[in-house]
């Protein structure tokens, strides 16, 4: 799955899911900039309930759009002292603030001129704390839905092969495997298997629920994965994947030749991830339904004042679970 977000000012827990789950996130910087949402704000939890911070930024001259990557950051308002103390307020009592307060501390203290590379180095920071290593590119023009491939009910899109420019068949594969590989599955009790993944240069993608696009016989025309009938559940143990996989590679008569106890599925045309675009999705004011979301609740130091706040900013998440955070996004 990939995934194209906006940036944001310690983003909220959801955000910080998608880091986590997809395989590759465009980070949008091209947009024209919109005011109250978590591009330069955040929210905690705070004594009195939930508490906004949000970091002022430079109006631009003349009164016009700027994007995204433009927008500097304002000094008005003595900003970056009053939120450490907000925050100190706010989680001196949590579990792991005193752990994570050094590591934190020089965002304001030092100062950026630019928002969005003030929230990268956030975002890296926080992503190190919480052991997650998303694939981040940030984008060099702005993507518009046309041209980002809608999520479907398969979760993967077919592309023709005619459409794959030649040689690059890997830019169009969620997990491309080379064309001298073939893709084991190992069978285990109960009808569950194990899908052996190259190792060279390739990354599984988190997460991922999907089934095997139809395979046509390149000869005939004919085959294929049909009905529900003809494929059977499996497991990819090195990612905890659920997948699904044809019923007539789990015969011992497929095994290839010198490939031990292993047997093939077919190999799929290429294809490509489709993108989902969460830029709107996540908003503080009018957020979007998320499919892939919902809130787990978790220790909270205020919690028998207010009940769990859901989908605060993640450093409500990690200074109150520390280490564990994880368990949370994944």
């Amino acid at each position: 799955m990939q995934a194209i977000l906006s940036t944001t000012y310690f983003g909220p827990v959801q955000w910080y899911q998608k880091l986590c789950r997809c395989s590759t996130v465009y980070m949008e910087r091209c947009d024209s900039y919109r005011k109250q949402t978590y591009r330069n704000r955040c929210v905690i939890a705070a004594a009195n309930g939930p508490q906004v911070l949000t970091v002022p930024v430079e109006r631009p001259s003349g009164g016009g759009k700027l994007l995204t990557r433009d927008v500097r950051i304002s000094d008005h308002g003595n900003w970056r002292h009053l939120h450490w103390h907000a925050l100190m307020s706010a989680y001196s009592e949590s579990p792991f603030f005193d752990y994570y307060a050094d590591d934190l501390r020089p965002f304001f203290e030092r100062r950026w001129e630019f928002l969005f590379d003030f929230n990268e180095a956030i975002r890296a920071t926080l992503c190190s704390l919480l052991d997650i290593h998303p694939d981040v590119r940030p984008t060099n023009r702005y993507l518009g839905n046309e041209e980002l491939r809608p999520f479907g009910n398969e979760g993967l899109r077919m592309k023709n092969e005619e459409n794959v420019p030649p040689g690059q068949g890997d830019r169009y594969s969620l997990i491309h495997a080379p064309s001298t590989f073939h893709p084991r599955v190992h069978p285990r009790p109960g009808g569950f298997a194990t899908r052996q993944l190259p190792v060279a240069g390739l990354q599984p993608a988190p997460c991922l629920f999907h089934s095997l696009p139809r395979v046509a016989d390149p000869a005939t025309g004919a085959g294929g994965l049909q009905t529900r009938q003809d494929v059977g559940e499996g497991v990819c143990e090195e990612v905890g994947e659920r997948i699904l996989i044809p019923n007539s590679c789990k015969d011992e008569g497929n095994v290839l030749p010198g490939r031990g106890g292993g047997v093939t599925p077919p190999l799929a045309a290429p294809y490509s991830s489709p993108v989902s675009d969460f830029r709107d999705a996540i908003d503080p004011k009018h957020p979007q339904p998320d499919a892939d979301f919902e809130p787990r609740p978790y220790y909270q130091v205020f919690a028998s004042r207010h009940g769990f706040l859901p989908n605060l900013s993640v450093l409500d998440l990690l200074f109150n679970m520390g280490p564990e955070g994880i368990f949370w996004l994944i």
